[in-house]
C-alpha cells in the first residue's frame, strides 16, 4: 500500500500531456488491432453477435447485463461496419490507458508514469481478449476513470471533479453492475482513514447524486422487470 501522504499530495505539477511517441505508438497500436482483425475473422465473436442483437432494441436493460454496452456496440457497427467492433474495444482499451497516465501523473514522476501506462499494456486483458466486445471490455475506462476522478476529487476538492466521479460511476454501472465492487472499496477507504474528513462537504454527496441520476433509467426498467438481471 502507498503511504497516505503519497495520495494526498500531487506528485508531479508539470502539465499532464502525453509523449508525442506514446501517442503515436498507441495509434499504430489502435488501428492494428482494429483493422487487421476483421479482415481475417470469418464472423464476429459469440459476445459481439449477442450484444449486437441486444443493442438495436435500445432498451434500458437486458435479461442479464445493463444497457449501455450493447446500444454503443450497434451505434459503433452502423457507424464502421463489420469494423465498428473493433474499434470500439480499441477505444475502451485507449480510454483506460489514459486514464492510467493520469492517474500515475498525479502520484509519480512523468517517467513513472509513462512506465505504469506502458506495462499496463502488458496485461493480457489488454490484447487478444479485448478483440471480442463485451460488458469486460466496456467497464475499463470506466473503472480506470472512477479511480482518476476520485483521487483528483481528493486532491483539489473541486466540485466539477465530483461531479465527473458521478457521471463515471452511473455510466460504469450502467456498462457492468462489477462496478458496484469498486464502488464499495471507494466507499469502505473513505469510511475507514482519513479521506472520511471529505463526508464533511458537499463533493461526495453531489457525486452519489449524480450517480444515481444517471443511473435512475435503469433502475426503473429493473423495477419492471422483477430485477432481472
Amino acid at each position: 500500500f502507498c503511504p497516505l501522504p503519497l495520495f494526498m499530495t500531487s506528485a508531479s505539477s508539470p502539465s499532464s500531456a502525453i509523449p508525442r511517441a506514446l501517442l503515436i505508438a498507441a495509434a499504430v497500436y489502435v488501428l492494428a488491432w482494429s483493422l487487421v482483425p476483421p479482415l481475417l475473422a470469418p464472423s464476429f465473436p459469440l459476445d459481439v453477435v449477442e450484444s449486437l442483437g441486444w443493442g438495436r432494441e435500445w432498451q434500458w436493460g437486458y435479461y442479464k447485463h445493463p444497457p449501455l454496452p450493447p446500444i454503443a456496440l450497434h451505434v459503433a457497427y452502423m457507424a464502421f461496419g463489420r469494423f465498428g467492433p473493433f474499434i470500439l474495444s480499441q477505444v475502451c482499451i485507449i480510454g483506460t490507458l489514459w486514464m492510467v497516465w493520469l492517474t500515475a501523473r498525479r502520484l509519480v514522476t512523468r517517467e513513472r508514469a509513462l512506465l505504469a501506462t506502458v506495462l499496463t499494456m502488458g496485461v493480457v486483458f489488454y490484447t487478444r481478449p479485448a478483440l471480442e466486445f463485451n460488458h469486460n471490455v466496456a467497464q475499463m475506462p470506466f473503472w480506470a476513470g472512477i479511480a482518476y476522478a476520485y483521487l483528483a476529487a481528493w486532491q483539489d476538492g473541486k466540485l466539477r471533479q465530483w461531479v465527473l466521479l458521478g457521471v463515471l460511476a452511473g455510466l460504469g454501472l450502467l456498462s457492468k453492475y462489477s462496478i458496484g465492487v469498486l464502488l464499495t472499496c471507494l466507499g469502505l477507504f473513505t469510511l475507514l482513514t482519513p479521506a472520511r474528513s471529505l463526508l464533511r462537504g458537499p463533493g461526495p454527496w453531489v457525486a452519489i447524486g449524480v450517480m444515481l441520476l444517471v443511473f435512475a433509467p435503469h433502475l426503473v426498467w429493473l423495477h419492471q422487470n422483477d430485477w432481472l438481471p
